[in-house]
């Protein structure tokens, strides 16, 4: 065994019951000792809608943004089984929740121009779950030939 996952239950992590953050349980103790790769996830279920989701990640940052996602989706009424959420709301999302608390304003605004200038009124109707790389591609490409909002030729 190289890595092992768990939720974050008390069974497997004294997380939610001590103050410090370097206590650990034997199971977490055992695992080090043996060099296995511990993945903490948390179980996430929105009280919105009753379903429940398993949100998995490399970090409980990760997590927390996929966790926000679901949640904002369903209070906007946009989540959806089927199609998911459209890029434009996960944009807008990420960009005041993560974004604009953990980059300068000057990049916040570059990122926010671009979000609403280029991706959104070109993309930004397309579903995350229907999102994929040829997308991107073709995306990036008519970019490349005249990335301006007003289709005119971009400068060199």
């Amino acid at each position: 065994i190289r890595e092992a996952q768990t939720d974050n239950g008390t069974e497997w992590t004294m997380q939610l019951l001590v103050k410090d953050p370097n206590s650990r349980t034997l199971f977490e103790q055992a695992l080090e000792d043996m060099d296995i790769i511990y993945h903490r996830i948390r179980v996430a279920t929105p009280r919105h809608n009753g379903k429940r989701y398993s949100i998995y990640g490399d970090s409980e940052e990760d997590i927390d943004t996929q966790l926000l996602v679901i949640e904002a989706s369903i209070k906007s009424k946009t989540h959806t089984e089927e199609s998911g959420m459209a890029l434009k709301d996960w944009l807008t999302l990420w960009l005041e929740r993560y974004a604009k608390s953990n980059v300068r304003f000057p990049t916040y605004l570059n990122y926010k121009g671009a979000i609403e200038n280029h991706i959104i009124p070109q993309i930004g109707y397309i579903s995350l779950r229907s999102l994929d790389g040829s997308k991107l591609q073709k995306f990036f490409n008519d970019k490349s030939k005249g990335g301006r909002k007003d289709g005119g030729e971009g400068g060199k």
